[in-house]
């Protein structure tokens, strides 16, 4: 007597694996991938019922760490489907800060420090840093003629990488101008263009005084014709008096 038994083939273990990824803060996600291993009998992905499918909850706008990018969706006749997860890596940006270069004239109180700011995302702004920039310079009002650097620092943000660029404070020579018949003009430590207005054709001369009433001669030039002023350039320590005059 012949008594038939049963032979099971049971479902193979097929495992679907998210791979890793990354991308910089700001920008669209990659495009997600997996491995699938497990396959036999020379069968390929093609022999699935139902595609995989990979997502995160990642965006753009995500800030940096590590998301989960998920595998599900797939299916098979002859195969039980393992999902493994993966890793979406977001970086930080780089961000550059510039300061901006300023101009003043000697004695006159430093200008407004400004900075530009270039690889902002998400609407971001200078306001979205923690700490905000620090901008500063070694000029003061009383620095001479010259240039200094303007430094931006202390900025920092967890999205961002951050590179500093110094800019320059150029200090020019103040302007001073008067007439023939001004009063005396009093100058204090700095380079100083001074242009006196007088007559086209006549001959003025620069003076100065340490303690009045004695004047010095500093230098004599003659207005041009068709000029209605000559400029004179002056290097001043300490606290000085100047006065033009007109000379035969």
């Amino acid at each position: 007597t012949f008594v038939p038994g049963t032979f099971t083939i049971t479902k193979r273990t097929l495992t679907v694996t998210a791979e890793n990824k990354s991308k910089v803060y700001g920008e669209a996600n990659p495009t997600f991938t997996a491995t699938i291993t497990g396959f036999v009998n020379g069968e390929n992905a093609s022999v699935l019922t139902s595609p995989v499918v990979l997502s995160s909850v990642a965006t753009a706008a995500s800030s940096v760490g590590n998301y989960s990018i998920v595998p599900s969706g797939a299916a098979a006749q002859n195969y039980n489907i393992n999902f493994v997860s993966g890793t979406l890596a977001v970086t930080k940006r780089p961000l550059t800060i510039k300061a901006d270069d300023k101009t003043k004239t000697f004695g006159s109180a430093l200008p407004t420090l400004t900075a530009t700011f270039n690889g902002f995302v998400n609407g971001d702004t200078s306001a979205s840093l923690n700490p905000s920039v620090q901008l500063s310079t070694p000029a003061t009002a009383l620095s001479p003629v010259g240039t200094y650097p303007i430094v931006p620092s202390a900025a920092g943000s967890s999205n961002y990488s951050i590179q500093f660029e110094s800019g320059t404070l150029t200090v020019t020579a103040a302007s001073q101008v008067f007439r023939i018949d001004s009063a005396n003009l009093r100058l204090t430590s700095g380079r100083f263009e001074m242009d006196v207005i007088a007559p086209a054709g006549s001959r003025v001369r620069l003076e100065s005084s340490d303690a009045l009433p004695g004047w010095t001669e500093v230098e004599t030039k003659t207005v041009a014709m068709g000029e209605e002023s000559v400029t004179f350039i002056v290097e001043v320590e300490g606290s000085q008096f100047y006065r033009a005059v007109i000379v035969p």
